[in-house]
């Protein structure tokens, strides 16, 4: 998969969150980081990519397909997308449930739904919370299971953002070790640059809705200047 942006301006509330940006991201990558400060961009960066955004002027293509409303169905197929806030996401029950929606509504055979529901649960560590209410998981667990529930869907490439929020250490690391160990190609808007090292093999740094860097995550995070240009350091 390719997801290229091509001289994209992207609004929000009528304000340009993304300004004339020129990026390319390629699945041969197993992991790239979306870097920058609050308010760099992003967020807006990866709701582009499914459309949820007005694209004002350039374009977005996944592969060969442009981002449009038209297209959004089937891009939201091909790709999943999990939201800084893991509540967002879980509105079932029990954990079981909400893994269990996505699929269910691909109209897939029951069999099938429970196959690919469990082997997400196992897949995210979260097996034994199976039957646990959703709202009696920890923060680390939520995020597990929202990413669960994106993964039971098997798209090709899954967005998350802000993932390490109101993570603790641990859960960090956890998190990372799950994350390296999906075959998706994964697009990761962060600000915490261990987690992007111990992930992500290449980035993107973001400054004021523009593209201020890309190139090898290790290389970029030793440039002292370009941290504290970005707002990074």
């Amino acid at each position: 998969m390719k997801i290229s942006f091509q001289n994209t301006t992207v609004e929000r509330d009528g304000i340009p969150a993304l300004q004339e940006f020129t990026a390319e991201f390629d699945s041969e990558n197993a992991a790239y980081a979306i870097l920058g400060a609050n308010g760099a961009g992003k967020s807006t960066l990866l709701a582009a990519i499914l459309g949820l955004f007005p694209i004002t002027s350039g374009k977005v293509l996944i592969d060969e397909l442009l981002v449009t409303q038209k297209n959004a169905h089937v891009i939201r197929k091909r790709i999943g997308m999990v939201f800084q806030n893991a509540d967002a996401q879980l509105f079932n029950q029990t954990v079981q449930e909400d893994v269990a929606f996505g699929p269910t509504n691909l109209d897939l055979p029951p069999e099938e739904v429970a196959t690919r529901t469990a082997d997400a649960l196992k897949a995210m560590g979260v097996a034994h919370l199976a039957k646990r209410d959703v709202t009696r998981l920890s923060g680390g667990e939520k995020r597990r299971v929202a990413l669960a529930g994106i993964l039971a869907m098997r798209p090709e490439a899954i967005l998350l953002d802000e993932p390490t929020s109101d993570l603790d250490p641990r859960a960090c690391r956890e998190l990372a070790t799950l994350l390296n160990d999906l075959p998706a190609f994964k697009l990761i808007a962060t600000h915490d640059l261990t987690f992007a090292r111990r992930v992500c093999p290449k980035c993107a740094i973001l400054q004021n809705g523009r593209l201020l860097a890309a190139g090898n995550t290790a290389e970029l995070l030793e440039n002292t200047q370009l941290l504290e240009s970005s707002g990074l350091a």
